[in-house]
């Protein structure tokens, strides 16, 4: 869990404590740890979505070209 934190806190250019400090400022009433889990599986779903759609993107160009 804390590797893929740092990983991200690296990809975003801020401080793993910045970032914590924005998970733990937008959480509702669940656990520190929870919200962390929860905001590690978001990103990585949300990057898995944007690759896709890239992708999709770039068959769709290759088919017009042809």
């Amino acid at each position: 869990m804390w590797e893929a934190l740092r990983d991200i806190a690296r990809e975003r250019d801020l401080p793993l404590n910045d970032l914590v400090t924005e998970i733990d400022s937008g959480r509702s009433a669940s656990s520190l740890t929870a919200a962390i889990r929860v905001y590690i599986v978001g990103y990585y779903r949300q990057v898995a979505a944007e690759r896709t759609d890239l992708t999709q993107h770039a068959r769709l160009a290759l088919i017009e070209t042809h």
